[in-house]
Protein backbone atom coordinates (compact mmCIF):
# COMPACT_ATOMS: atom_id res chain seq x y z
CA UNK A 1 0.00 0.00 0.00
CA UNK A 2 1.51 3.90 -0.93
CA UNK A 3 1.58 6.29 1.29
CA UNK A 4 1.04 9.52 0.49
CA UNK A 5 2.31 13.03 1.15
CA UNK A 6 0.72 14.75 4.10
CA UNK A 7 -1.18 17.56 3.36
CA UNK A 8 -3.73 19.62 4.64
CA UNK A 9 -7.14 17.99 3.02
CA UNK A 10 -10.07 20.39 2.58
CA UNK A 11 -12.38 18.72 5.06
CA UNK A 12 -11.89 15.21 6.43
CA UNK A 13 -8.81 13.56 5.38
CA UNK A 14 -9.15 11.48 2.17
CA UNK A 15 -5.33 10.68 2.30
CA UNK A 16 -4.22 7.25 3.86
CA UNK A 17 -2.89 9.34 6.96
CA UNK A 18 -3.05 5.86 9.27
CA UNK A 19 -0.29 4.38 6.98
CA UNK A 20 2.30 7.44 6.66
CA UNK A 21 5.22 6.32 8.20
CA UNK A 22 6.09 9.88 10.24
CA UNK A 23 2.24 9.75 11.78
CA UNK A 24 2.28 6.30 12.60
CA UNK A 25 4.73 5.68 15.49
CA UNK A 26 4.99 3.41 18.51
CA UNK A 27 3.35 6.03 20.98
CA UNK A 28 0.34 5.42 21.08
CA UNK A 29 -1.92 7.16 23.35
CA UNK A 30 -0.63 8.77 26.75
CA UNK A 31 -3.43 9.78 28.51
CA UNK A 32 -3.59 10.55 32.48
CA UNK A 33 -6.78 9.65 34.40
CA UNK A 34 -5.88 11.02 37.82
CA UNK A 35 -9.05 13.30 38.06
CA UNK A 36 -12.44 12.13 39.33
CA UNK A 37 -16.32 13.30 38.69
CA UNK A 38 -17.36 15.00 41.60
CA UNK A 39 -21.38 15.04 42.31
CA UNK A 40 -22.84 18.29 41.01
CA UNK A 41 -20.14 19.29 38.93
CA UNK A 42 -22.23 18.67 35.36
CA UNK A 43 -24.64 21.02 36.75
CA UNK A 44 -22.28 23.36 38.36
CA UNK A 45 -20.56 24.01 34.35
CA UNK A 46 -23.81 24.26 32.61
CA UNK A 47 -24.79 26.94 35.32
CA UNK A 48 -21.07 28.96 34.78
CA UNK A 49 -20.62 28.39 31.16
CA UNK A 50 -21.40 31.45 29.93
CA UNK A 51 -19.39 33.26 32.56
CA UNK A 52 -16.49 30.80 31.71
CA UNK A 53 -16.31 32.05 28.08
CA UNK A 54 -16.72 35.48 29.14
CA UNK A 55 -13.62 34.86 31.15
CA UNK A 56 -11.53 32.93 28.04
CA UNK A 57 -11.92 35.96 26.45
CA UNK A 58 -10.35 38.09 28.06
CA UNK A 59 -7.48 35.78 29.35
CA UNK A 60 -5.28 34.02 26.70
CA UNK A 61 -4.85 31.18 29.66
CA UNK A 62 -6.62 27.91 29.11
CA UNK A 63 -9.93 28.13 31.92
CA UNK A 64 -9.08 25.20 33.69
CA UNK A 65 -12.64 23.29 35.70
CA UNK A 66 -10.63 23.34 38.71
CA UNK A 67 -9.26 27.18 38.78
CA UNK A 68 -12.17 29.47 40.57
CA UNK A 69 -13.22 31.77 38.19
CA UNK A 70 -12.74 35.73 39.27
CA UNK A 71 -15.03 36.81 41.86
CA UNK A 72 -16.48 38.71 39.15
CA UNK A 73 -16.11 38.10 35.62
CA UNK A 74 -15.82 41.21 34.02
CA UNK A 75 -18.56 41.83 30.56
CA UNK A 76 -16.88 40.41 27.57
CA UNK A 77 -15.31 43.40 25.77
CA UNK A 78 -15.55 43.04 22.13
CA UNK A 79 -11.99 41.53 20.69
CA UNK A 80 -10.88 42.46 17.24
CA UNK A 81 -12.39 39.22 15.90
CA UNK A 82 -15.59 37.76 16.03
CA UNK A 83 -16.13 34.96 18.39
CA UNK A 84 -16.92 31.39 17.54
CA UNK A 85 -18.09 28.54 20.37
CA UNK A 86 -16.90 25.24 19.54
CA UNK A 87 -17.49 22.23 21.19
CA UNK A 88 -14.49 19.92 20.01
CA UNK A 89 -13.31 16.00 20.96
CA UNK A 90 -12.17 12.88 19.38
CA UNK A 91 -13.53 9.60 18.55
CA UNK A 92 -12.16 5.99 18.15
CA UNK A 93 -13.32 3.87 15.07
CA UNK A 94 -11.36 0.49 13.65
CA UNK A 95 -11.92 -2.41 12.12
CA UNK A 96 -13.53 -4.71 14.73
CA UNK A 97 -16.94 -5.36 14.45
CA UNK A 98 -19.52 -3.88 16.68
CA UNK A 99 -22.67 -5.86 17.28
CA UNK A 100 -25.88 -4.54 18.02
CA UNK A 101 -29.33 -5.10 18.36
CA UNK A 102 -31.30 -5.81 15.41
CA UNK A 103 -35.32 -6.15 15.34
CA UNK A 104 -36.13 -10.08 14.05
CA UNK A 105 -39.37 -12.03 14.35
CA UNK A 106 -39.91 -13.87 17.32
CA UNK A 107 -37.55 -17.05 17.51
CA UNK A 108 -35.35 -15.95 14.26
CA UNK A 109 -31.65 -15.19 15.72
CA UNK A 110 -30.29 -12.06 13.72
CA UNK A 111 -27.20 -13.10 11.81
CA UNK A 112 -24.16 -10.96 10.84
CA UNK A 113 -20.87 -10.92 9.58
CA UNK A 114 -18.24 -10.26 12.15
CA UNK A 115 -14.25 -9.99 11.99
CA UNK A 116 -11.46 -9.44 14.99
CA UNK A 117 -9.38 -6.98 13.47
CA UNK A 118 -8.34 -4.48 16.11
CA UNK A 119 -6.27 -1.70 13.49
CA UNK A 120 -8.14 1.68 14.52
CA UNK A 121 -7.89 5.44 13.39
CA UNK A 122 -9.39 8.72 15.03
CA UNK A 123 -11.64 11.38 13.94
CA UNK A 124 -10.83 14.82 15.32
CA UNK A 125 -13.52 16.65 15.42
CA UNK A 126 -14.81 20.14 16.35
CA UNK A 127 -18.57 21.36 15.94
CA UNK A 128 -19.80 25.79 16.47
CA UNK A 129 -23.52 25.13 17.53
CA UNK A 130 -25.45 27.93 16.36
CA UNK A 131 -23.87 28.16 12.96
CA UNK A 132 -23.18 24.36 12.32
CA UNK A 133 -19.78 25.06 10.97
CA UNK A 134 -17.80 22.33 11.43
CA UNK A 135 -13.64 21.04 11.28
CA UNK A 136 -12.71 16.88 10.77
CA UNK A 137 -10.00 15.55 10.00
CA UNK A 138 -8.96 11.43 10.87
CA UNK A 139 -5.58 10.78 12.30
CA UNK A 140 -3.70 7.68 13.39
CA UNK A 141 -3.45 8.36 16.97
CA UNK A 142 -4.53 10.08 19.89
CA UNK A 143 -2.16 11.98 21.43
CA UNK A 144 -0.64 15.60 21.47
CA UNK A 145 1.58 14.84 18.35
CA UNK A 146 -1.63 14.71 16.14
CA UNK A 147 -3.91 17.03 18.23
CA UNK A 148 -1.24 19.67 17.37
CA UNK A 149 -1.86 19.20 13.93
CA UNK A 150 -5.67 19.04 14.17
CA UNK A 151 -5.05 22.69 15.96
CA UNK A 152 -2.94 23.68 13.11
CA UNK A 153 -5.19 22.91 10.59
CA UNK A 154 -8.27 24.09 12.77
CA UNK A 155 -6.20 27.49 12.86
CA UNK A 156 -5.08 27.42 9.15
CA UNK A 157 -9.26 27.25 8.21
CA UNK A 158 -10.63 29.82 11.03
CA UNK A 159 -8.03 32.50 10.77
CA UNK A 160 -9.93 35.48 10.92
CA UNK A 161 -12.35 34.78 14.14
CA UNK A 162 -11.66 34.55 18.00
CA UNK A 163 -12.03 30.33 18.88
CA UNK A 164 -13.28 29.35 22.19
CA UNK A 165 -12.90 25.57 22.27
CA UNK A 166 -14.76 23.75 25.01
CA UNK A 167 -12.86 20.48 25.47
CA UNK A 168 -12.38 17.71 28.57
CA UNK A 169 -9.46 16.91 30.24
CA UNK A 170 -7.35 14.91 28.24
CA UNK A 171 -3.53 14.80 29.02
CA UNK A 172 -3.08 15.83 25.05
CA UNK A 173 -5.37 18.71 25.70
CA UNK A 174 -4.14 20.15 28.74
CA UNK A 175 0.10 19.67 28.57
CA UNK A 176 2.24 22.43 28.34
CA UNK A 177 3.92 21.07 25.27
CA UNK A 178 0.97 21.95 22.49
CA UNK A 179 1.46 25.34 21.17
CA UNK A 180 -1.75 26.86 20.53
CA UNK A 181 -2.30 29.24 17.99
CA UNK A 182 -2.91 32.92 18.92
CA UNK A 183 -6.75 32.35 17.82
CA UNK A 184 -7.64 29.59 19.95
CA UNK A 185 -8.80 29.84 23.19
CA UNK A 186 -9.21 26.94 25.90
CA UNK A 187 -12.67 26.25 27.87
CA UNK A 188 -11.82 22.95 30.05
CA UNK A 189 -15.11 20.78 30.68
CA UNK A 190 -15.08 18.93 34.47
CA UNK A 191 -13.43 15.13 34.47
CA UNK A 192 -15.96 12.35 32.73
CA UNK A 193 -18.73 14.35 32.17
CA UNK A 194 -19.71 13.96 28.37
CA UNK A 195 -22.75 14.92 29.34
CA UNK A 196 -21.31 18.37 28.79
CA UNK A 197 -19.67 18.25 25.55
CA UNK A 198 -22.67 18.30 22.54
CA UNK A 199 -19.86 16.74 19.68
CA UNK A 200 -20.23 13.38 21.51
CA UNK A 201 -23.85 13.28 19.90
CA UNK A 202 -22.12 13.73 16.40
CA UNK A 203 -19.59 10.80 17.21
CA UNK A 204 -22.27 8.46 18.23
CA UNK A 205 -24.40 9.35 14.97
CA UNK A 206 -21.78 8.79 12.88
CA UNK A 207 -21.01 5.45 14.80
CA UNK A 208 -24.24 4.19 14.50
CA UNK A 209 -23.91 4.99 10.29
CA UNK A 210 -20.51 3.00 10.42
CA UNK A 211 -20.58 0.30 12.55
CA UNK A 212 -22.50 -1.85 11.06
CA UNK A 213 -20.41 -2.33 8.17
CA UNK A 214 -17.50 -5.05 7.96
CA UNK A 215 -14.11 -2.82 6.37
CA UNK A 216 -11.05 -4.89 4.88
CA UNK A 217 -8.50 -2.10 5.59
CA UNK A 218 -8.51 1.37 6.94
CA UNK A 219 -8.94 3.10 3.54
CA UNK A 220 -12.31 1.48 3.22
CA UNK A 221 -13.68 2.65 6.68
CA UNK A 222 -11.87 6.29 5.78
CA UNK A 223 -13.93 6.25 2.44
CA UNK A 224 -17.02 5.50 4.94
CA UNK A 225 -15.94 8.42 7.76
CA UNK A 226 -15.42 11.06 4.61
CA UNK A 227 -18.86 10.46 3.12
CA UNK A 228 -20.59 10.68 6.78
CA UNK A 229 -19.34 14.07 7.46
CA UNK A 230 -19.88 14.97 4.26
CA UNK A 231 -23.36 14.39 3.98
CA UNK A 232 -23.90 16.23 7.02
CA UNK A 233 -25.63 19.90 6.66
CA UNK A 234 -24.92 23.12 9.02
CA UNK A 235 -28.88 22.91 9.88
CA UNK A 236 -28.09 18.94 11.12
CA UNK A 237 -25.10 19.59 13.17
CA UNK A 238 -26.59 22.96 14.71
CA UNK A 239 -28.97 20.28 15.32
CA UNK A 240 -26.87 17.14 17.25
CA UNK A 241 -25.30 19.63 19.08
CA UNK A 242 -27.31 22.71 20.27
CA UNK A 243 -27.81 22.10 23.83
CA UNK A 244 -29.56 24.62 25.45
CA UNK A 245 -27.10 25.37 27.78
CA UNK A 246 -24.40 25.63 25.47
CA UNK A 247 -26.04 27.67 22.47
CA UNK A 248 -27.20 30.11 25.36
CA UNK A 249 -23.61 30.59 26.41
CA UNK A 250 -22.30 31.00 22.76
CA UNK A 251 -25.09 33.32 22.09
CA UNK A 252 -24.10 35.07 25.21
CA UNK A 253 -20.62 36.26 24.30
CA UNK A 254 -21.52 36.99 20.71
CA UNK A 255 -24.47 38.85 20.31
CA UNK A 256 -23.31 42.35 19.15
CA UNK A 257 -19.76 41.63 18.24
Amino acid sequence: MGCAEFRPPPQLSRDSLHCHPTLRSALGCRTSFAREKKEGSEAAFQASFAARLRHAIQTTSPVDWETPLPAKVAPAVAPRLPIKVWTTDESRFGLLTTRRQRLTLRGIKPLAICQHDFDTTYLYGAVAPLAGESVFLELPYLDTEHFQIFLDYFASRYPESLNLMVLDNGGYHTTPKLRRPEQIRFVFTPPYTPEVSPIERVFEDVKDKVTAEVYQSLDELSESLCGVIQAYTPERLSSLTGYPFFREGAKAVSVGL
